[in-house]
């Protein structure tokens, strides 16, 4: 039974010695969360604001994007101001076009949501969307946010809103004094820079479903300047307590025509001006968590009167003092407020205050304004020629005074 030296014309029946070993029931290698590339993946332009929305959330090496929330799980929008060479793809693509490309290790980005696709889940350090601890692998925990706060161990800005995977041995701590260096970007930097940039970096922007890549503006910090936004729909969050946040239409000439606003945390709402959107263009909804989203369409000023203007959105601090406040409640309930007026309400003034004004004016006895006013201004004169008479302002031989008594 020995084994001979030439080999056989057929293949012999008897067993091997040694079995052979079964399949495994597991793979082999992790599954990794976005497109792995062999090769360098040519860049493309696959659509611009979210449309077609068929092409979004854009895939390995497409653009143009916006932000992180228009690519695909496991990449992010690399923005460019020319043609920057993107990581993990070929060529230079369109001139300061925006491309998805694989995160780079430790930056924040999101891989998944509500547990989809299963595949992401456990996921991994400075991963999203986690919604508890067990989301994330053995010996991390998820960072819970409510806006951009930074995540331990974690680079970059991610979606507003999002929550991170993060390992509890990272530890942030706070500085002693501020920091001198600019604030971070919202994507990593391609080059350093030398100093800070001399504009703001757009305010942090979330995407209710990545499919559908619809904007979520955040209106930025009291005093952080102004910042672009293309047209096209967006879902506006409401502005702070105390605070005013507008969009405007930026002019070349570089004046600013209102277009809608938010102020005291109120929902959304056209502004004054012949250029303001209509009420009936904005639909406001409040989710089960309380946070309520405006939506609200820019439309496009290219092939309008007003092309070559931009919108922009401002925050402005909605602080006003007691004396302006008493000043704008007697315009809403008298025929204008007087500084005598202002001074003698100047003290403690609450809500029980306002009540005690409004019960002492209707105890008072009623009195005519018309009359007031005609007995002093439209009286008749004691001359041969047409008598004054109340009338339009605009008509011939009025005579209407451009003023208003104040005291």
């Amino acid at each position: 039974n020995a084994p001979t030296n030439a080999p056989t014309n057929a293949p012999t029946n008897a067993p091997t010695n040694v079995p052979t070993p079964e399949p495994t029931n597991v793979s082999t290698k992790a599954h990794t969360n976005a497109p792995t590339a062999s090769a360098p993946v040519p860049l493309v332009i696959a659509g611009d604001n979210g449309t077609p929305t068929e092409s979004f959330p854009l895939g390995l090496c497409e653009g143009d994007c916006d932000n992180d929330g228009q690519c695909r799980y496991g990449l992010f929008c690399f923005q460019r101001d020319g043609t920057e060479s993107v990581p993990g793809c070929e060529g230079t693509g369109q001139s300061a076009k925006d491309y998805c490309s694989k995160c780079p290790e430790n930056y924040l980005c999101t891989f998944g949501d509500e547990g989809l696709p299963v595949g992401s889940f456990p996921l991994g350090e400075c991963q999203g969307d986690c919604d508890d601890d067990g989301e994330c692998a053995p010996g991390l925990m998820c960072f819970q946010r409510d806006g951009t706060e930074e995540v331990p161990g974690c680079s970059g800005l991610g979606e507003s809103g999002r929550d991170y995977c993060y390992d509890p041995n990272n530890t942030v701590s706070p500085s002693a004094s501020p920091s001198s260096k600019p604030p971070p970007t919202s994507a990593p930097t391609k080059v350093p820079s030398h100093a800070p940039t001399n504009s703001p970096t757009p305010p942090p922007v979330d995407i209710i479903d990545p499919r559908s890549g619809i904007d979520t503006v955040t209106c930025p910090p009291v005093g952080g300047g102004e910042y672009d936004l293309p047209d096209g729909l967006k879902l506006f969050k409401l502005s702070g307590m105390n605070e005013f946040c507008g969009v405007f239409i930026r002019m070349s000439s570089g004046n600013l025509i209102p277009f809608a606003r938010s102020y005291d945390s109120g929902v959304w709402e056209p502004a004054a001006g012949p250029h303001a959107c209509l009420q009936k263009d904005i639909t406001c909804n409040t989710d089960g968590s309380g946070v309520t989203l405006c939506g609200l369409n820019l439309p496009s000023l290219v092939n309008s009167t007003l092309a070559g203007s931009t919108y922009v959105i401002i925050t402005k601090d909605g602080n006003i003092d007691q004396s302006s406040k008493i000043a704008a409640f007697l315009e809403m309930t008298t025929f204008g407020p007087t500084k005598s007026e202002i001074d003698s309400l100047n003290n403690i003034w609450d809500d029980i205050a306002r009540a005690n004004y409004i019960r002492s004016q209707m105890d008072m006895p009623a009195t005519s304004h018309r009359e007031y006013y005609r007995r002093r201004v439209n009286t008749k004169w004691d001359a041969t020629q047409q008598s004054a008479r109340s009338d339009h302002p605009c008509s011939p031989n009025s005579k209407w005074r451009k003023y208003a008594f104040i005291k």
